[in-house]
């Protein structure tokens, strides 16, 4: 049987299965699958910049996922007998994350803050 779905119907299942790998990876404490998925993520919510504009701006699922990735990258920082126990590659995964959520996050400070 075939299924009809809309472009945004698309657009917000793909990135609500990119946000659920990105809490998967979080929970694991796995920073380099994070990164990779936010990137992807990321790169979804950029081609799907028309669909936002028509449909009431960025969806509230995303909002979250931002707000919880940085919450638990700021709990990782701080947890500096944590860090010394992790893996190089971990380690320049979560650094090179605290660079990347702290830029992109900028664009959505007013939304993270509601």
């Amino acid at each position: 049987m075939r299924v009809v779905k809309s472009q945004k119907d698309k657009a917000w299942e793909g990135l609500r299965e990119g946000i659920t790998k990105i809490r998967n990876a979080r929970r694991n404490g796995d920073w380099p699958l994070l990164q990779d998925e936010f990137a992807k993520v990321n790169k979804m919510i950029e081609t799907s910049k028309q669909l936002i504009i028509t449909h009431n701006g960025v969806p509230g699922f995303y909002i979250k996922m931002l707000m919880e990735v940085e919450d638990s990258l700021s709990a990782a920082l701080k947890d500096k007998e944590g860090l010394k126990k992790l893996k190089p590659v971990v380690t320049r995964a979560l650094n090179q994350m605290k660079l990347q959520v702290k830029k992109h996050n900028d664009g959505y400070k007013e939304q993270i803050a509601d």
